[in-house]
């Protein structure tokens, strides 16, 4: 291990041998010193499963490893899947440091949110949405509770980028640094982003002001390519119910059907009512064809428990799923 690896705390360096990893990813092995300076924006580019989580993490959770007073982490994921997965996969890490792990979200327990807001201390994993919810409602706990926060990260960053979303992120970024009032000297905002065309155009759209610089950190050694097929379906004018056979749609599903059964995939849709229509006609041709369904509706809507155990299903990888 390197020097760097060296400047992680001993605790997180123990967890990383319980992980049986000899040697951390070059990506994670930059990301130390960047991060660890708390004196810089970071954005950390990299493709799918190239450890952008960890690159973060591990350094930051050094950082804030002895912290007992406030969040020491505030994660911002615009999806509520991301968080679910990141509580999962950072339980152990925490576990070591002794360090709250905490999801905030609309599907997460009072009974969770009362503890943290009673002991708000660790990582607080939260969306954007709920995050202007404590901004409106709860404006005087969250100084209190963010007042140590070292490290504000946003993952899935290029999903902000021009975005109306995105435009929210950053308002609510700005409100957070009034409220704390560290305009002077602002909290480290990282970014975990997806390989980038334009990354210099990145630092602008992460803090506009400028009033920290900004370190890039990518992947240079990944040798992830990118496939893309572009496939064009007829939309025919459907005259009876016979004709649904011959829709646009069920051309698609009959695609994916034939790509897609026997592995696990992710499939998105236009809205949350195609992705139901899909998921059924597809699960419709599960039963015509005598095999088990493995092709499940996902969106925000639906409830609950169907979400978290699909998502389990998924996280676990031993059921072909597609979603």
């Amino acid at each position: 291990m390197s020097s760097a690896y060296d400047s992680l705390d001993p605790r997180v360096r123990k967890w990383v041998y319980k992980q049986g990893w000899s040697t951390l990813r070059p990506l994670q092995e930059s990301s130390i010193p960047a991060i660890l300076a708390r004196d810089r924006d970071v954005l950390i580019s990299a493709g799918t499963a190239a450890g952008k989580t960890e690159a973060f993490f591990l350094p930051a959770c050094s950082a804030v490893a002895d912290l007992t007073n406030g969040f020491g982490i505030v994660y911002i994921s615009p999806l509520k899947a991301l968080i679910n997965d990141q509580y999962r996969r950072l339980g152990s890490l925490g576990d070591a440091l002794e360090m709250p792990v905490t999801p905030w979200h609309g599907d997460v327990p009072q009974s969770k949110k009362k503890k943290a807001r009673t002991n708000p201390a660790g990582i607080l994993l939260i969306t954007p949405e709920s995050l202007e919810s404590l901004l409106i409602n709860s404006m005087g706990w969250l100084k209190q509770a963010f007042s140590s926060v070292a490290y504000i990260v946003i993952d899935e960053f290029h999903a902000f980028i021009g975005s109306e979303r995105g435009v929210q992120l950053l308002s609510l970024l700005n409100r957070i640094d009034h409220v704390l009032g560290c305009q002077v000297n602002p909290i480290p905002r990282v970014a975990l982003s997806a390989t980038l065309g334009e990354l210099e155009k990145v630092p602008e759209m992460l803090r506009p002001d400028k009033r920290l610089p900004c370190v890039t950190v990518t992947d240079s050694n990944s040798m992830a390519t990118l496939q893309v097929q572009v496939k064009g379906y007829l939309e025919r004018v459907i005259q009876n119910e016979e004709e649904l056979q011959s829709s646009a749609e069920h051309d698609v599903c009959a695609d994916i059907f034939r790509l897609c059964r026997g592995d696990s995939h992710l499939v998105f849709a236009n809205s949350r009512k195609r992705t139901e229509s899909i998921a059924a006609t597809l699960s419709d041709m599960c039963e015509e064809q005598i095999v088990p369904n493995e092709f499940f509706p996902h969106h925000g809507s639906l409830a609950k428990e169907l979400r978290e155990v699909l998502e389990s299903r998924l996280q676990k990888g031993n059921l072909p799923t597609t979603a």
